[in-house]
């Protein structure tokens, strides 16, 4: 049986920046000066993160592992109490849904392939651009 280590420490990788964004996140946010953007998925907290880091002059560690220094941090916590400097994006559902759409139909830089080709595969869906016939 044939391993596949770039898999294997992709999926290390992607749980030890997990397992930091939450501990810095829930246990460093009062000793850091970290700003904390939480949101329900698709409501434009990674939109709100890059202009309030560019506003502050202070790194958006966006898809790779965060800094340990002042930053902005972007999750979905269902539970932000105890964080400090908490920003909570809402979003109308109705243009949420539009987002999830497109984010479910068209593949983007962040890898979300896997996503489009198992949608478009279990809906049976010919072409994303037709959202009459989907």
């Amino acid at each position: 049986m044939k391993i596949n280590c770039n898999c294997s420490m992709n999926k290390i990788n992607v749980k030890l920046e997990s397992i930091l964004r939450y501990c810095m996140v829930h246990n460093l946010s009062k000793f850091l000066q970290l700003y904390i953007i939480n949101e329900y998925p698709k409501s434009g907290g990674t939109w709100v993160g890059q202009m309030l880091a560019r506003a502050l002059d202070i790194p958006f560690p966006r898809n790779r592992f965060p800094e340990l220094r002042s930053s902005i941090m972007h999750g979905h916590y269902l539970n932000p109490w105890g964080m400090k400097n908490v920003v909570v994006v809402w979003r109308d559902g109705r243009d949420m849904m539009v987002s999830w759409y497109h984010h479910c139909l068209y593949k983007y830089k962040f890898g979300n392939e896997i996503l489009v080709n198992k949608v478009t595969r279990d809906l049976n869906i010919q072409e994303p651009e037709n959202v009459v016939t989907n």
